[in-house]
């Protein structure tokens, strides 16, 4: 999946950001329903718990996904 441009003004728009890991039977979510948009400028912090799912988060965002993770977005655009 190729990030897409939806609006030039964002460095960033996730829509329905889902990672998982395996298949099948054996497929675990492990980010689900994120929605997100950063502005050109704009200076975001994540808060969250250990093990949230933070840093899947950012490495789905900015394509740099371990092996044997899948992302899967109804949007996805990162200009960066």
């Amino acid at each position: 999946m190729s990030p897409e441009v939806v609006n030039a003004a964002n460095v960033l728009e996730l829509r329905g950001l889902r990672v998982t890991f395996g298949s099948g039977r054996h497929e675990v979510s492990v980010v689900h329903g994120v929605d997100l948009n950063v502005a050109r400028g704009e200076i975001v912090g994540v808060v969250g718990e250990s093990g949230s799912g933070k840093t899947l988060t950012a490495m789905a965002a900015t394509d740099l996904l371990p092996s044997g993770a899948r992302r899967d977005a109804t949007t996805w655009a990162f200009d960066g």
